[in-house]
C-alpha cells in the first residue's frame, strides 16, 4: 500500500494512520475507502495487472489443479498408510513430487518409473481427472523428505565441525536436495555426507542468508525498540485480541512496540507473542492493536483484498506475488514469481535460530520486505479474488531466492485466525 511519505504496502490498513493518495478517508476519519470510484474499475485494473503475468484462464485452472493435488496427496497418504509399515514412507515410493504447468495451470506429476500399473494408480489417487499428466523423475519424493530431515536434525552438529549449513532444500524439478555451506570445499562436503549419505544431495557454496529488514525511512513499519523496519502481513486475531502478524524476526521480544515510519510514528501495538525461536516452523509475531487501531485485510489502491487464506498444499511453480513496503513504496508494484519448494531448513547464524518447513520462491524482495503476505491470485470473478499462502521472512544472499513462512505454520505456531 502506499503511504504519505510511502510507508505501507497497503496490505493492511490501520484507521487513523495512513494517507495515502489510493485511498480517502471517510468522513468519520474512522476507516478508508478506495479511491476508485468505481469498483469495476478497480476490478479491471486489478485484471490488467495480473495478466500481464498468465491469462484468467491459467489462474482459474490452477487453483483447481491445486485442489486436485491435495486429493492426490490425500489418497496417496491414506493408502500409504495401509500397506506400508515404513516411518519413513509418507507416499509411495514410486511418487517424486508435482509442480504447476506454468504454461496451462495444469498440475504436472512425477513418478519414478511410467509403467502401466503405476499410471494406473497415480490415475486413481487423481480420480481419472483430466487436468493431470505423468513426467519421469529420478528421486521418490520419500528420499528428498528423509535427507532433509536429517540434514535438519543435525545442523549443530554441523556448526560443531565447522560446517556452517545456511539452507536446506528440496529441488523436486531437478530431483535434488540442495545445501548452501559457507566456503564450501571438499571436506565439508566429506563431514555431511559422513551423515547423510545421499547421492541426490547437492551442494553449493553461499554467503549467508539476510533477513528483510531495513532501517531505512519508508519501510513501512518498524520495531520502536529495535528501530527494525518492515513490513505489515495481515490482520488476525489471537484469543479474542485484534491485531497484525509480523515477521518474527523483527518481533523477537513480547512487550516490544511498533509504530508507522511516517511523521506521526503512530503507535500500531505491542508483541504479545512471537514464534521466533530455534526449530520453530514460522517467522512470525503476533502485535495486539493500540486502542484506536482497526486493522483490515483490504490492498493497496486497485489490488483489492485478501478475502480468504488457501488451507490447501500447494505443488511446485503455483504462481503467487507479494507486496512488500519498499517494493510498493519505490513504484516497484507487486513482485511476482513461482513457489520452487516446501521444505527448507532456513539456518540465520551459528546460535541463531533454525526455522524449519519454510517455503521458497522466485519473486524478487528487498530489505524492508519482511513480513510482506504472499498471497495466489484466483482469477476474476466478477470481483478479484487472493489467498493469503504465507508471509515473507528473508533471502539466501547468494541465491537470492526469498523465503515463505506458511500460513498453517503460523497458525500452529501462534494460534491466531485470519481476518
Amino acid at each position: 500500500m502506499k503511504r504519505f511519505i510511502p510507508i505501507m504496502i497497503g496490505l493492511v490498513i490501520l484507521v487513523l494512520i495512513l494517507n495515502p493518495p489510493a485511498f480517502a478517508a471517510d468522513e468519520t476519519g474512522d476507516s478508508f475507502v478506495y479511491g476508485l470510484s468505481d469498483e469495476r474499475e478497480m476490478a479491471e485494473a486489478l485484471k490488467k495487472e495480473m495478466e500481464k503475468h498468465h491469462s484468467n484462464e491459467f489462474y482459474i485452472t490452477q487453483m483447481e489443479s491445486i485442489k486436485l493435488y491435495n486429493i492426490l496427496l490425500h489418497n496417496m497418504e491414506e493408502q500409504t498408510k495401509v500397506y506400508s509399515s515404513r516411518v519413513d514412507c509418507q507416499y509411495p515410493d514410486y511418487y517424486g513430487g508435482a509442480y504447476i504447468d506454468n504454461q496451462s495451470g495444469e498440475l504436472v506429476v512425477l513418478v519414478t518409473d511410467l509403467s502401466e500399473i503405476t499410471l494406473s494408480r497415480m490415475t486413481m489417487f487423481a480420480q481419472g481427472s483430466d487436468l493431470v499428466r505423468f513426467e519421469l523423475c529420478n528421486t521418490s519424493y520419500n528420499g528428498i523428505l528423509t535427507a532433509i530431515k536429517t540434514l535438519s536434525e543435525n545442523l549443530e552438529y554441523f556448526e560443531s565441525q565447522g560446517v556452517n549449513i545456511d539452507c536446506i532444500r528440496d529441488d523436486i524439478l531437478g530431483g535434488h536436495v540442495v545445501v548452501d555451506v559457507q566456503e564450501l570445499d571438499s571436506s565439508k562436503i566429506a563431514s555431511i555426507k559422513a551423515v547423510a549419505n545421499y547421492d541426490f544431495l547437492c551442494f553449493q557454496n553461499s554467503e549467508g542468508m539476510t533477513l528483510d529488514t531495513s532501517v531505512k525511512a519508508g519501510s513501512g513499519i518498524y520495531n520502536k525498540e529495535t528501530n527494525m523496519a518492515s513490513t505489515l502481513g495481515f490482520a488476525a486475531t489471537l484469543d479474542g485480541m485484534s491485531g497484525v502478524v509480523v515477521a518474527g524476526h523483527t518481533a523477537e521480544t513480547v512487550g516490544d512496540t511498533f509504530a508507522t515510519d511516517d511523521a506521526e510514528e503512530t503507535t500500531i501495538g505491542d508483541v504479545v507473542a512471537t514464534a521466533w525461536r530455534n526449530r520453530s516452523t514460522a517467522d512470525a509475531a503476533f502485535v495486539e492493536a493500540a486502542r484506536g487501531i482497526t486493522p483490515s485485510n483490504d490492498l493497496a489502491s486497485s489490488y483489492g483484498n485478501i478475502w480468504d487464506v488457501l488451507t490447501y498444499e500447494c505443488p511446485v511453480n503455483t504462481s503467487v506475488c507479494m507486496a512488500g513496503a519498499y517494493s510498493i513504496s519505490h513504484n516497484y508494484g507487486m513482485a511476482y514469481g513461482e513457489i520452487k519448494g516446501f521444505n527448507l531448513t532456513a539456518a540465520h547464524g551459528i546460535g541463531e535460530p533454525k526455522i524449519y518447513d519454510q517455503w521458497y520462491a522466485t519473486y524478487k524482495a528487498y530489505e524492508g520486505d519482511s513480513g510482506a503476505p504472499v498471497m495466489i491470485y484466483e482469477g476474476n470473478y466478477d470481483v478479484p479474488r487472493y489467498r493469503l499462502v504465507g508471509i515473507h521472512s528473508g533471502r539466501n544472499k547468494a541465491s537470492t531466492l526469498p523465503y515463505i513462512s506458511p500460513y498453517q505454520n503460523i497458525v500452529d505456531e501462534l494460534g491466531i485466525t485470519f481476518g
